[in-house]
């Protein structure tokens, strides 16, 4: 139990993020009150894809290899979680560090605060995994309080008179809340422990708590901002919390988006970190990597110093860095479903009826995110190109696992 309890706040690493926050003010401002039965049915998704986990012994990577092959496991890895860590932590750094000279201090440089806050990251996962998951408890702790405070007082407040209006319906906005699921399996890729139906339930059950809590502001949000202005705002968040609060709400708000960030970089490169000594072990990559703590600290700079780079190159302001973002998300889906597949395969009773059911509408999902994307052809394009530079990776590894097979036998 108290195992499963440092797995939770990982499990909440794209849920606390500021991406997630613009996404449910976006899904508002086009569908309104509808996208709350949504909110629903990513709560009954949610619970399938982490029961599909609820019996992994081994980790995930093995799980997947032994179904699908090292060449499919190892492509769908590198084009969800790796390409969303780039690309996601880029993006959200570079976003809390406006904040914070926004917000905060306006005469600190926008991408120093960036830099310092990834430094903080790298810090913290070069102390070891312990202090990496206190770190995480925290600051999801931080988010939490801020949020359920603005949550709170939008709640009892009475709408803006300027709120409201005609939703700026759009289809994607339909599609949008599925990706509340993403991360969620973030806390069970590992080993788990004899306790693993105890702890799925335990993670989906502060998942369902936090997905009540970013219901009730997306509440508040549509009672503060107009319904076309939430659509089309990059912060709808910091809109409403100005609305509701006035300086004090942008305080309140700026502090949970950086607490977010944070928590976002932190559990995501503790979970590579873990899964790059899984793939090591499982592979013919050497073995010597996935056993040895200097290695693991290796990995930490490498991948950690990734959104660095890319911000320096100036990345973080590209609308492509956004494109490969969102094809990552939506990979991250598909990956899902291969999860699902596996408890489809083995479940027993009306349990695969219900995995395969999950399938379908994450494939749905994913579908129509890409058709009803503002940039298609620019996504469709870009999602192959990671495809297309997983797959090669992928490949080499199984060719030499191949011939090492060969050379034994």
């Amino acid at each position: 139990m108290k195992q499963a309890l440092f797995w939770l706040p990982l499990s909440l690493a794209f849920l606390v993020s500021p991406e997630i926050q613009a996404v449910l003010g976006n899904s508002v401002g086009m569908i309104g009150v509808y996208v709350y039965p949504l909110l629903l049915v990513v709560a009954g998704l949610a619970f399938l894809i982490m029961r599909s986990y609820g019996d992994v012994p081994d980790g995930e990577f093995l799980l997947l290899r032994r179904h699908y092959g090292v060449w499919l496991s190892l492509s769908s890895l590198l084009v969800s979680r790796v390409v969303f860590f780039v690309t996601g932590s880029t993006i959200v750094l570079a976003t809390s560090g406006y904040v914070f000279n926004e917000v905060f201090v306006s005469a600190f440089p926008n991408f120093g605060f960036a830099f310092l806050l990834l430094g903080l990251v790298l810090v913290v996962n070069l102390c070891g995994p312990v202090c990496a998951r206190r770190a995480q408890v925290f600051f999801v702790s931080l988010w939490f309080g801020s949020l359920l405070y603005a949550a709170g007082c939008g709640i009892g407040a009475e709408a803006h008179p300027e709120a409201g209006g005609d939703v700026a319906f759009a289809y994607r906005g339909i599609f949008l809340p599925i990706l509340l699921l993403i991360g969620v399996d973030l806390g069970l890729v590992q080993r788990l422990n004899q306790d693993s139906k105890v702890q799925y339930k335990l993670l989906w059950t502060g998942f369902l708590l936090i997905l009540v809590l970013l219901g009730a502001w997306a509440w508040t949000m549509g009672k503060m901002v107009p319904f076309d202005v939430l659509a089309a705002s990059y912060i709808p968040h910091m809109k409403a919390a100005h609305r509701l609060l006035g300086d004090a709400g942008r305080n309140v708000l700026g502090l949970a988006m950086i607490a977010g960030t944070f928590a976002m970089v932190n559990g995501l490169l503790q979970v590579l970190v873990a899964q790059m000594h899984d793939v090591c072990l499982h592979t013919s990559l050497p073995k010597s990597w996935g056993r040895s703590g200097f290695f693991a600290r290796v990995f930490v700079v490498v991948l950690g110093c990734s959104p660095g780079v890319m911000m320096a190159q100036g990345m973080a302001g590209y609308e492509i860095t956004e494109v490969y973002l969102r094809g990552s998300l939506i990979f991250w889906l598909l990956h899902y479903g291969l999860m699902s597949g596996i408890a489809l395969r083995q479940g027993q009773g009306v349990w695969p009826w219900l995995h395969g059911g999950a399938i379908v509408l994450l494939v749905t999902g994913a579908s129509g995110l890409i058709y009803f994307d503002p940039d298609f052809r620019q996504l469709s394009f870009a999602m192959g190109c990671m495809l297309g530079s997983a797959v090669f990776c992928a490949g080499v590894v199984s060719l030499f696992m191949n011939k090492k097979e060969v050379l034994r036998g």
